[in-house]
């Protein structure tokens, strides 16, 4: 049982990574800031497609700094 949540649980950056995606598809521009901002608190600060993607979209709507996110 302890592994069935653990790798439910693992699923949940990419679940919060595809809901801010649709949001920001949607026109829901703080809704994806917000999914997109949780999705980079609950990842590795690892550079990767996704957290660049998600950083790019908080820089260009809102003028937020990877910096101001994630305090590093």
């Amino acid at each position: 049982m302890l592994k069935a949540v653990r790798e439910s649980v693992a699923k949940f950056p990419d679940k919060i990574f595809d809901q801010a995606r649709r949001r920001a598809d949607s026109g829901d521009l703080d809704g994806a800031a917000e999914s997109y901002i949780l999705y980079l608190n609950s990842t590795l600060a690892a550079p990767n497609s996704k957290r660049e993607q998600a950083e790019r979209f908080l820089f260009e709507q809102f003028n937020i700094k990877r910096t101001l996110i994630s305090g590093s």
